[in-house]
Order: C-alpha cells, then structure tokens, then sequence
C-alpha cells in the first residue's frame, strides 16, 4: 500500500516519535531567519512562512514537506532536523523561502478542497509575502509535482527541480484512487478529501505536452530505492532519454530508504545544490 504521509506530501509522518519542540525555542535557523509572516491561501487560512540564508543571494522556493515548522506533534525533532538541514546546506549561498504549505492547520475550513490552480496560486502568494519575484522552485513528493505543476503555469519560476516524483509519466490516476480509498477509510480527516480534489483536477492534464513547453533550466531526480506501488524510479528510468532530450537534468540518488529517504538533506541538498550552482552566475541572474 502506497504510504499516507507521501499521500499528505510529509514524507516522514511517523517515522520519529518524540514530544515537541516550543516553537519560541532558539535553533540554528533562528539565527538564519531573515524574515517571516502568514500569506492568504484558498483554504481560507494563512499559511505560516519563513525566509532563511543569504540575504542577498538568489531566490529559492522550498515547497513541502520542508516545512517552516511542523504541525504534527510526533515529527518536530525529525522535521527540524530536515529544515535545518537544508538551510545548513543551502542557505550559505542562497535565500530559502519555506512554508506550512498545504498543512496549515486547524484553521482551514473542514469542507475547503484544492485544486492544482489553486495549489499554484498559494504558492504564488507565499513568494509575493516572502519576498519573491522569481526564483527557483523545489519540491519534493507532493511538492516536487506541485511546482512542476507551477513551472507550466507561470514564468516566475526560473529554475525547477522535482524530486520524489516523475516530470514523465506521473502516477496521477493512481494517486487519485487511492486518495479516494484513504478519504472512505478515515471520513474523520477533512484534509484528505483536499488531496482528493486535487488529483482529481489533474486527471486529464496534458503531461508530456505541458512538460515540453518548459524553458527554464529543471532537474529530475528520484531514489533508487523509491519503487513500491508508484514504481517511481521505473517511472523515471523509463522515461530519462526522453527527459533528457527536453532539456531536463536527471540524477538518482540513493539513500537506502525508499520514498521518505530521497527526501533527507544529506541525500538531496547535493544534488540540488550542484544543479542550482551551475545555473545561477552572481548573485540573481540565471544561466539559461
């Protein structure tokens, strides 16, 4: 069975029990903050966002599941070491923007669902609050096809890169029916009915046509040990030669831990940090 968190685009949800960290509590990236506030989001809730690294370097959209804080009680140790992973790795150079994106909270209406244009226009709203005109977007899981998904639709995004999840050959009907199964299965979790939705306004999206129309420089990667019932590196394999006539960058990693591993900073700010040096020259522009 395909796991719940990659579902809810967590990745880790349950992998770490512990109690919680107050989030007042002084961490590496409080030193690192440089800004943060609530962005307006179609959930009719503001989404928490916090802007961390180079005050000067170029601009990076961190989508989830990195989040700015965790919301779920059991995975703030493991969360916070994600986080701070990747500001260590990253935010020397450039400046991270991340969010509690699409989990925020209690606060959103039980009956508010998503759909993928409302997905993008969140996004777009957190990159107006935190600061962001264009700049790169990286996702992971859910948040590696929500910015592919923004890439398609608005020339804000300079740069791309979705990983734990196929640019070619995505499993959307897939995901659809199992979110579906999951939302029978727990009623009690309004949240899931918004995945729901959104799947369901992919179905018949035009993949391969939109995926070509993409200019900006884009990277594909995906853990080896990432198979289970997506076969999401089967997916990615079969379709490299393809990616890779389009213009697309395409890496395997390989953490040893499935889905949830290819997330981990060790593992990811390698490899996303290579593509994002070699295609921002000084401090703004992109090599295109």
């Amino acid at each position: 069975m395909i796991r719940r968190d990659f579902l809810f685009g967590l990745a880790i949800t349950g992998a770490l029990a512990a109690g919680r960290r107050p989030l007042g509590e002084q961490t590496p990236s409080n030193l690192s903050l440089l800004s943060k506030g609530f962005a307006a989001t179609t959930l009719d809730a503001d989404s928490y966002f916090e802007v961390h690294g180079n005050p000067k370097g170029p601009a990076v959209f961190l989508t989830g599941p990195v989040f700015s804080r965790t919301l779920i009680p059991a995975n703030v140790p493991l969360q916070t070491k994600i986080k701070e992973g990747y500001i260590r790795r990253l935010g020397d150079r450039y400046r991270l923007l991340m969010a509690d994106y699409p989990h925020v909270g209690s606060k959103a209406k039980d009956g508010t669902l998503l759909t993928v244009e409302d997905v993008c226009k969140d996004l777009l709203s957190l990159a107006d609050a935190g600061g962001m005109d264009r700049f790169a977007a990286v996702g992971y899981s859910f948040g590696g096809n929500a910015v592919l998904q923004l890439a398609t639709r608005s020339p804000r995004v300079v740069a791309l890169v979705v990983g734990g999840w196929p640019a070619i050959d995505g499993p959307y009907d897939i995901l659809f029916q199992t979110t579906q199964k999951l939302q029978k299965e727990s009623p009690d979790r309004p949240e899931i009915g918004r995945f729901v939705n959104y799947y369901k306004s992919l179905q018949n999206w035009q993949e391969r046509a939109e995926v070509a129309k993409l200019a900006c420089p884009k990277l594909n990667y995906i853990d080896t040990t990432d198979g289970e019932d997506t076969d999401f590196i089967g997916r990615f394999r079969r379709n490299k030669n393809a990616l890779q006539k389009l213009g697309w960058d395409t890496e395997e990693v390989n953490s040893g831990h499935g889905h949830a591993g290819g997330l981990m900073p060790d593992v990811a700010c390698p490899v996303i940090r290579a593509f994002l040096d070699k295609h921002f020259s000084g401090d703004q522009e992109v090599v295109r």
